[in-house]
């Protein structure tokens, strides 16, 4: 969703940001994760749909912020195909909305999607909460 009150005024953004509503938000430091969670708590789910949020704890160093960057993809592509295996198996109707029973599906699958990820990733510590926006 492009952000067109800005493009109007000129401002066309920074490449790669983008508009719209989210599944997922994943941060890199817990204290980031925090605000995440209390910005969404305090908006008081206007829009009653779930988002996930996660935090993969990565030093502030080259390498660990390599390892960190390839997990944090890893984590992202998993949490892809499960949505659009649930998508496929289950249909669209109400994903955008946070409701349909792909979206509850894939919902109960994250748990599930992270263990396996954190097995993988054992020297990331992570944290998740579903929340809602």
């Amino acid at each position: 969703m492009p952000r067109l009150d800005h493009v109007s005024r000129g401002d066309k953004g920074a490449l790669g940001t983008e508009g719209g509503l989210v599944d997922a938000i994943i941060t890199c430091e817990e204290r980031c994760w925090d605000a995440v969670v209390d910005d969404l708590m305090n908006r008081g789910a206007p829009l009653n749909r779930p988002v996930h949020v996660f935090n993969v704890d990565i030093r502030d160093n080259h390498e660990e912020a390599l390892v960190g960057s390839k997990a944090i993809l890893d984590l992202a592509d998993r949490l892809n195909s499960a949505a659009d295996e649930e998508r496929r198996i289950n249909g669209t109707n109400g994903w955008d909305q946070g409701t349909g029973e792909a979206r509850r599906s894939f919902d109960d699958k994250v748990p599930e999607i992270l263990a396996k990820w954190q097995e993988k990733w054992p020297n990331l510590p992570a944290l998740w909460t579903l929340s809602w926006f």
